[in-house]
């Protein structure tokens, strides 16, 4: 099928296109990923391809980390697979270094995940690099401008972390900055801002449940603003950055129902003010993998839904792939 989303025009569109038959506008449909999972990490590559690492898997009746290196082509609207990870994987973080190579970091296989891994797709194959300070998982996330990584909050195995720290890919190590402000017991989502800063959004506090938060951190000054809030509080959610600031979508609060949020909505970095966009299509979702596409779109891949099972909502990954048009 045409790539008609990838090859028009950029205009304000606010619509979705679906994997999922019936869901979004029928000029386009995405391929659905070849293997369903939920949690896992996408990185734009240097080729403008987008890389989906990793996850976690229900369908088969019991739990099993992934480490599958799923990849997609926007320009032909095909997936083709690479090198699996070394250390499978999710809810772990991942981004695409100046040099062209993947860096995977992060993340939970039966506790906090040290290795830091990388993959170089001259050679199809990864090596084991430094560790974090602080191995954990389902941080906020985020790419800087300036090529930096940073990584705020998440669960390690004794519970909820502050622990935030910048990867820098001149020296490969990992520093400390100024620890998170909240202790996250369910995890924000992060995106890159313009000015070289990073946003964390929503996320879960126990005793609170789903908040609206939205922090903002200068690494120029190594510290968190709070100048808005999303205007509906979830976590699990996926943030991705764009020209005026970052959407974010999906996600899970369970005062407003035992099932994933369609809810998108938009955060303007300029003025702090935040907007409602038009929903995910069809059924919610939550820990999906998110990139902005190199035309601009937003590319969402997997997650987690609620199926109902004789009258009790379960949780099902999905091989959906969603495309949204801001």
């Amino acid at each position: 099928m045409p790539c008609l989303v990838f090859g028009a025009p950029k205009v304000k569109m606010d619509l979705w296109y679906s994997s999922v038959a019936g869901e979004g506008d029928p000029a386009f449909k995405p391929t659905a990923m070849p293997t369903a999972v939920y949690g896992p990490a996408a990185a734009i590559t240097a080729d403008g391809k987008v890389a989906v690492l990793g996850g976690g898997m229900l369908a088969s009746g019991s739990f099993a980390y992934y480490n599958g290196h799923q990849v997609y082509d926007p320009e032909t609207n095909t997936w083709s697979l690479r090198a699996g990870m070394p250390t499978a994987r999710y809810f772990h973080g991942a981004a695409t270094l100046p040099n062209g190579r993947l860096m995977v970091f992060g993340g939970w296989k039966n506790g906090g995940v040290a290795p830091v891994e990388v993959y170089d797709p001259a050679t199809n194959a990864w090596t084991t690099g430094g560790e974090m300070g602080t191995p954990r998982a389902e941080m906020a996330f985020a790419t800087l401008e300036d090529g930096r990584v940073f990584a705020a909050a998440g669960r390690v195995s004794g519970g909820p972390s502050t622990a935030a720290e910048l990867y820098n890919p001149q020296t490969g190590t990992w520093a400390a900055v100024a620890p998170f402000p909240q202790s996250y017991a369910a995890p924000a989502a992060g995106a890159p801002l313009p000015g070289n800063k990073a946003g964390v959004f929503g996320g879960g506090i126990t005793g609170v449940g789903a908040v609206d938060y939205i922090y903002v951190y200068d690494p120029a000054t190594n510290s968190y603003l709070l100048p808005s809030s999303l205007p509906t509080a979830r976590y699990t959610a996926a943030a991705v950055g764009t020209d005026e600031g970052a959407v974010v979508i999906g996600g899970s609060n369970p005062a407003l129902g035992d099932i994933y949020l369609q809810a998108n909505e938009a955060y303007n970095a300029y003025t702090n003010a935040t907007s409602v966009l038009a929903p995910m299509p069809g059924y919610g979702l939550g820990g999906m993998a998110a990139a902005r596409l190199p035309k601009g779109q937003v590319g969402l891949f997997g997650g987690v839904r609620k199926v109902d099972v004789n009258g009790t909502f379960v949780n099902s990954e999905v091989h959906t792939v969603r495309v949204y048009w801001p």
